[in-house]
């Protein structure tokens, strides 16, 4: 049996009625489904963490990158596969996975696949699939909320980004790789990635492997307020790390701490003041048809 979570305002309702063809598809093959409706975050994580109390075959996740994130959180490492139903605004972590655009195909996908096994961070007691960090980026997503009925994939965060480059800063912060001793850098953006992909599709930490056992850590370098423009043009094609505007690091952990530091975890923010990460080697199993690309 398969228990299947739904967010039914993931991608402005979409989701809602993906949902009604995701019960018809695996009504179609004779799979057992039970299809529970989140109202929240906390309960789409309520529901996932009872979910993989009963041992299913799997549980699906039907959403967007958000939705993603609090089944995972839910799930944690107890082993119980999860597939990805995406139907959200920027389905930015599926975009590192060998999987259909189209959110049924995607899981058609899935289910006639073996299984395999993913990487999975964890920000101090937070599990997330995708990418992590601070900065500029954050700025980005926090007005990203206001122009997500404007359309899906990188229009509302182009959008957002305008209203972010007025209040631009860099930041500082004390860093440590792999238990190495701290030092302070300044940055305009801090990645620190299991995948790949921010916004909508913008290359954040390109290179980074979710099966490969390390994080890539990406700290751009700061630039000119004017100069912001230019450079999420080299972001969003990945291209900051071959110019010189980037610093990259592999590691299994990373320290950042930075007093009333905004964090997104999967497009989600958390405030802290330290941010100690791992890197937790095959701790999500999944079902995919090749590797991760």
């Amino acid at each position: 049996m398969y228990i299947a979570i739904v967010n039914p305002v993931s991608g402005q309702g979409r989701a809602l009625g993906v949902s009604k063809e995701v019960e018809t598809e695996l009504s179609r093959r004779g799979i057992e489904c039970r299809m529970l409706r989140a109202e929240s975050p906390e309960d789409t994580r309520r529901l996932a963490r009872e979910a993989a109390a009963q041992s299913p075959e799997g549980v699906i996740a039907v959403g967007g990158d958000g939705s993603f994130f609090d089944v995972a959180n839910g799930i944690g490492v107890s082993g119980v596969p999860l597939l990805f139903v995406p139907c959200g605004t920027g389905n930015d972590f599926v975009k590192c996975l060998p999987l259909p655009k189209d959110p049924i195909e995607a899981l058609r996908a899935q289910l006639d696949a073996p299984e395999a096994r993913l990487d999975l961070g964890r920000m101090n007691d937070t599990y997330f699939l995708n990418v992590s960090g601070t900065g500029f980026d954050v700025d980005v997503l926090r007005c990203v909320d206001r122009h997500k009925d404007r359309g899906g994939g990188l229009k509302p965060y182009l959008l957002a980004l305008k209203d972010a480059i007025r209040d631009y800063r860099p930041a500082e912060a004390a860093v440590s790789f792999d238990g190495e001793p701290e030092r302070r850098v300044r940055f305009a953006i801090c990645s620190v990635g299991n995948g790949r992909c921010i916004g909508g599709g913008m290359k954040a930490v390109p290179g980074a492997e979710l099966d490969d056992g390390l994080f890539d850590v990406v700290t751009v370098a700061p630039v000119p307020k004017l100069l912001i423009p230019i450079l999420i043009i080299f972001y969003i094609a990945g291209l900051h790390v071959r110019f010189g505007l980037a610093h990259r690091r592999r590691c299994r952990r990373f320290t950042l701490k930075r007093e009333n530091m905004t964090v997104n975890l999967d497009g989600e923010l958390r405030e802290t003041d330290v941010a100690n990460y791992e890197l937790l080697p095959h701790a999500l199993r999944v079902k995919l048809p090749h590797p991760p690309l």
